[in-house]
């Protein structure tokens, strides 16, 4: 179903050169499933209320917060940097695609963590701002966290569906550079993901978290 571009800018040329009332205004979203696309509309957000996920040690992606306190520990090496594969990339070159492609030969990189749900009980629909916190700690004084979001299916695909980085020392705002302390752990909010999604029935929701997405 193609939207109604035309439409769009002739209400809003109707209504600011000829005093004309606006067409009712929704929320509107294009939903992308495996190219069965379709445009998500609604009057109201969040469509499904507001849901907090949480990470635990092992490896699992919960609504439910555990009691107890837990640290999942990778070795980075930025002369290795994780790989774009798909997302909105920004660096030049012809050597990389835009898009969503199956994310699991990353996931194999020990320095790549996955975090998994359970299996969706019935369709959910991820439509708004996905807003990431992390608290973290390092032995440099400085490092990128990065944060992807994947459609996991039956199969063993892992699409991603958004990303987000944040580089540490900016952490205070790009004005200034604010090293980090070996061993003090650091609470921050990563740039929220935008998402427009419908998570079908089966599939699982992942979370990837790495210190890499180049070129991305």
């Amino acid at each position: 179903m193609r939207y109604d571009f035309v439409g769009e800018v002739v209400n809003w040329y109707n209504h600011w050169l000829k005093s004309e009332p606006l067409a009712e205004q929704n929320v509107e979203a294009y939903n992308a499933f495996l190219g069965d696309g379709q445009w998500l509309v609604t009057d109201e957000l969040p469509m499904q209320g507001n849901q907090i996920w949480y990470l635990a040690n092992d490896r699992v992606l919960s609504t439910e917060l555990v009691d107890e306190i837990s640290t999942v520990i990778y070795k980075y090496d930025p002369a290795n940097p994780v790989p774009s594969h798909g997302g909105e990339i920004y660096g030049e070159g012809d050597d990389h695609i835009d898009g969503s492609f199956d994310q699991t030969e990353i996931q194999s990189r020990d320095d790549v963590k996955v975090f998994t749900s359970g299996v969706l009980n019935e369709d959910l629909t991820l439509f708004g701002m996905a807003e990431i916190e992390l608290s973290v700690s390092s032995n440099q004084p400085n490092t990128d966290f990065t944060v992807k979001i994947n459609d996991l299916h039956p199969d063993g695909r892992a699409f991603n569906i958004g990303d987000t980085i944040f580089r540490m020392r900016f952490r205070k705002g790009l004005e200034r550079e604010v090293f980090m302390q070996d061993g003090q752990i650091y609470h921050f909010s990563l740039p929220p993901i935008l998402l427009s999604r419908i998570m079908k029935k089966g599939h699982r929701i992942q979370v990837e978290v790495s210190s890499s997405n180049f070129p991305s």
